[in-house]
């Protein structure tokens, strides 16, 4: 397979890092910050490795919120809404929207759980309804499509945050006819991971079998790495980046750009939810997409840089403040209309979408690698139904937008 990475069209923003509030919530920002976070006690921050330990912790009480913190009561209820995410950057927009008391302005009430890889997170919605929308990588993506799970829209190109490592002191990747070793590979099942790492290998011409390969959650991928049980591993951001920090005499050495690989992240929906409750769902993307417009907003880059430590700091993860940074300028996020243009199908494109071409590529590389069986048609899976909905909104397609109107200040 071979997709270049040009495929979608970029929307990087460049802008030099500020120092501002990069070491924790200070000041206003950090005030108005913990207040909010005190209110997501409950599953905001838990991470699950399975759909079991999900099922669980939903039955759990909350915790009681030290304080309220939230708008001027309405005489409209908020509507609960279960929101999955991973603790990486394209859950950034779902904290900024908590954070800042948008989806309590769209009428929402937020549960949100919060996942160590996409495989757990699919089987939790398809197998016990554990949340309604989500936010995954492309492999999640598509292995969800046949579960009643819909992708609605794309979080981001992930094409350079997914790397292979080599352990420590290993410098290169193998060669074509060289002997493989038992769980020498290390990666996350059914992730963007389990997607690059095969697509190295391919392209090196390498031929493994199932006994090449140890297969765990990402702490389980490093710890393989790090013991020397695994000579590579398949990491995300932050993983990634926290890995080659802490072992300096470690590299990166394939990455999707390398081998000329589009690795998208999406947004998805549970169907049954969502076609019973379209508007619900339009909010929680129209919140999402102003998430999205604020990070792309450099006139607040700082304030958003410390909100992504914030979240960071939430899920467990501690990357540095430069790799924060990095994934703003590296990880392109698309806006509303652009999403619009990359989801659609018509009489120009043949009825085939440039995202359509993406994941159906994704797909057939899977299948032939026997990850998945079979490819199911992205128009069966693939939707800017809601999208279209927000645009045809003239209240939800400008509350996409806000992100861009916000001006230093605004986020205290």
């Amino acid at each position: 397979m071979k997709l270049l990475a040009s495929t979608i069209a970029t929307l990087v923003v460049s802008l030099p890092l500020s120092n501002a509030n990069l070491n924790g919530l200070s000041g206003v920002r950090g005030q108005h910050a913990a207040k909010k976070t005190r209110k997501l006690q409950g599953n905001m921050g838990m991470r699950f490795d399975s759909a079991e330990e999900e099922l669980a912790a939903m039955n759990e009480p909350f915790a009681e919120s030290e304080e309220e913190d939230g708008p001027a009561e309405s005489s409209e209820p908020l509507t609960p809404i279960n929101i999955s995410i991973q603790p990486a950057y394209h859950g950034i927009p779902v904290f900024l929207g908590i954070q800042m008391g948008w989806y309590e302005e769209l009428g929402l009430d937020v549960n949100i759980s919060v996942w160590d890889s996409g495989g757990p997170q699919v089987r939790a919605a398809a197998e016990n309804d554990a949340w309604d929308f989500g936010v995954a990588g492309c492999n999640p993506n598509i292995i969800a499509g046949p579960l009643g799970i819909s992708t609605v829209g794309i979080s981001n190109d992930e094409s350079t945050a997914n790397v292979v490592v080599g352990g420590p002191g290993v410098t290169s990747l193998p060669s074509a006819g060289d002997e493989l070793s038992e769980g020498m590979f290390a990666e996350t099942p059914g992730s963007t991971g389990d997607l690059l790492m095969r697509e190295c290998l391919f392209v090196l011409g390498i031929e493994t079998d199932e006994s090449n390969f140890f297969f765990g959650g990402q702490g389980d991928v490093i710890g393989a790495l790090e013991s020397g049980n695994s000579s590579y591993g398949a990491l995300w951001a932050p993983n990634s980046y926290i890995y080659l920090e802490d072992n300096q005499d470690a590299v990166a050495l394939c990455n999707g750009i390398d081998v000329g690989v589009t690795i998208p992240g999406g947004l998805m929906v549970r169907d049954e939810w969502a076609e019973e409750n379209p508007d619900l769902a339009a909010r929680a993307l129209a919140v999402y997409l102003r998430g999205v417009t604020t990070m792309q907003n450099k006139a607040v880059r700082s304030e958003v840089l410390t909100y992504a430590r914030a979240f960071y700091d939430y899920v467990g993860k501690e990357p540095s403040d430069q790799d924060i940074e990095r994934d703003f300028l590296t990880r392109p996020t698309f806006n509303l209309d652009h999403l619009c243009s990359l989801m659609s199908r018509d009489f120009t494109n043949g009825g085939k979408s440039t995202i359509d071409t993406v994941y159906d590529i994704i797909a057939e590389f899977l299948a032939d690698q026997g990850t998945i069986e079979g490819v199911q048609p992205t128009d069966e899976y693939l939707t800017d139904e809601y999208l279209q909905y927000i645009s045809a909104d003239a209240d939800l397609r400008t509350y996409s937008y806000l992100g861009y109107h916000a001006t230093p200040g605004d986020m205290n």
